[in-house]
């Protein structure tokens, strides 16, 4: 922490100490912490007992994913979720096909590895295809190998996998972009949108800011306000992340494709990254995909769930999405009260942060002051400043507790933070006029004890 000698005044007026303590006007830093809870639509919860325990649970939104039912055909959905909302305000998001091909029709089929199979795929898939090219399925889950293309089938061999079944999610590793960002349906599906109740719309494998631009390009007349939220799934997603949030109003942290097309060991530093990102350019990230994966089967979240669920909410996410948990789980209504559960503990602990920055009082540029001791409670602070107050930089002192020194890095290793460290005086002071010299317009925290 900066300890800076009594009854100094810096000549920008930016900052006013003296032995009493610090004045000048308190930053004003939003308002609490908001988020949304969507939940995807399919049999397991079309059960209108399970929709109202889902609602009020705290639940609100609602994805349908349209690769496994056409819009024409989502009018009882609709139906149904209205009755269960009892007057509830909620969000739906259509999930597009995009890119994102599926298995065709076929009786699930067991598989293990080495084994030789002959495989029916779309003709977006086996018109690219050669032997050598790895095919992935269900998420990745299922891995294959091309070994030769027959008249209507790929003849693949199983590197991973047990079981493959119609309906799954399929790719061509590395060739995604061959693809046009819309598929006919969607072009199809767009068209009725007019007057329906729709918020948003979920592009998969959105590779650039063109992309978005062509579905925005593509909404016909009264749908202008609906929000285009890009899904980056992949590694051209995540190269051009920067551009895609200069066109889309809201991010989809898909982690499922993500993590199959990208080494699944980059995957935390990648959520890190995106949600720093988003939170950068103020564009809201969703994040998605197995949040709560185990309660497809269990009554209960893991451990390792609850803290992946909670970290995301610290990490500044402003939604998560159930997806299979709910849309085919036998436990659905209790993901959502797991998942709200979960999210509000996290959002108690961004709040204290918000009350504590609230607490101090600001200074250059909106700045704060803050007297930190390398508790955890302080190193909370410090992680959740750049989020509260949308800055990045931070002023500490050369000397500053290992604990604090120890956050300072991790964060500004991951693109959460800048920050200046001052160097100190014999007594341990700092003096104003390096600290003056150090604020910048985008500083959030100011490490700072007042002797």
């Amino acid at each position: 922490m900066i300890w800076i000698k009594n009854a100094i005044l810096c000549k920008k007026g930016v900052l006013a100490l003296k032995h009493t303590g610090v004045y000048t006007e308190k930053k004003h830093l939003g308002e609490p912490v908001l988020m949304d809870y969507f939940a995807t639509l399919g049999p397991a919860c079309l059960k209108k007992e399970a929709l109202e325990r889902m609602f009020l649970a705290g639940m609100t939104g609602l994805r349908i994913n349209l690769n496994h039912r056409p819009w024409t055909m989502c009018k009882d959905w609709l139906t149904l979720v209205d009755q269960a909302s009892e007057g509830r305000p909620w969000k739906l998001l259509l999930d597009l096909r995009g890119r994102g091909l599926r298995l065709g029709p076929m009786i699930p089929l067991l598989i293990s590895p080495d084994e030789i199979l002959s495989l029916p795929v779309p003709k977006e898939i086996y018109a690219p295809a050669q032997p050598g090219d790895i095919l992935l399925a269900d998420d990745g889950k299922v891995r294959l190998l091309v070994l030769e293309k027959s008249p209507a089938a790929l003849v693949c061999r199983v590197e991973s996998g047990l079981q493959l079944e119609g309906g799954k999610n399929l790719c061509l590793a590395g060739k995604e972009e061959m693809l046009p960002p819309l598929s006919r349906e969607d072009l199809e599906t767009i068209a009725m949108l007019p007057g329906s109740p729709v918020w948003g719309l979920m592009l998969p494998f959105t590779h650039s800011r063109k992309d978005v631009a062509v579905l925005r390009e593509s909404l016909p007349a009264g749908t202008e306000k609906l929000r285009l939220l890009a899904k980056i799934e992949n590694e051209q997603g995540v190269e051009h992340l920067n551009e895609i949030l200069t066109e889309a109003d809201g991010i989809i942290l898909a982690r499922g494709d993500l993590g199959v097309h990208l080494p699944l060991e980059m995957l935390p530093r990648l959520q890190k990254n995106i949600l720093t990102a988003c939170s950068r350019k103020k564009v809201p990230c969703i994040v998605a995909t197995e949040l709560l994966a185990s309660m497809e089967s269990r009554f209960s979240p893991t451990r390792a769930e609850v803290t992946d669920v909670y970290n995301a909410v610290l990490e500044g996410t402003e939604g998560l999405m159930l997806t299979n948990e709910t849309a085919r789980g036998a436990y659905p209504a209790q993901a959502m009260e797991w998942l709200v559960r979960i999210a509000r503990e996290a959002k108690k602990a961004l709040e204290q942060s918000r009350e504590t920055l609230k607490q101090c009082l600001g200074c250059g540029g909106g700045a704060l002051l803050f007297t930190a001791s390398g508790s955890e409670g302080n190193n909370t602070v410090l992680r959740s400043a750049p989020i509260v107050t949308g800055k990045r930089h931070i002023i500490a002192s050369a000397v500053e507790h290992p604990a604090i020194l120890n956050t300072l890095k991790d964060m500004a290793a991951l693109g959460r933070c800048t920050y200046t460290l001052l160097p100190v005086d014999e007594d341990g002071s700092v003096s104003p006029e390096a600290l003056e010299a150090a604020i910048q317009p985008d500083t959030c925290l100011i490490s700072v004890m007042l002797a």
